[in-house]
């Protein structure tokens, strides 16, 4: 029986273009994320602790939109 579950995602997205001609580029982007999700015993309920882009990177959508920073997300699920 299981507790609870840690997941580590990489998000990893290559040099794109912002035109057809493949003129104008836009740098790539390496982000790591880290997931904690807990269930306690009675299963009726569901806890998950997020934190996002860990090492604070500064980017851009592919647009140059700026992205947000680290970012801690807390939800809780319950079941009846």
């Amino acid at each position: 029986m299981s507790l609870g579950k840690l997941s580590y995602e990489l998000d990893y997205i290559s040099r794109n273009f912002l035109d057809r001609g493949n003129l104008d580029p836009v740098d790539n982007r390496l982000l790591h994320h880290l997931r904690l999700t807990v269930t306690p015993l009675d299963k009726h309920l569901t806890m998950t602790f997020e934190a996002k882009n860990l090492t604070d990177n500064q980017v851009g959508d592919f647009r140059g939109f700026p992205l947000p920073g680290r970012s801690f997300f807390a939800t809780i699920e319950g079941r009846f």
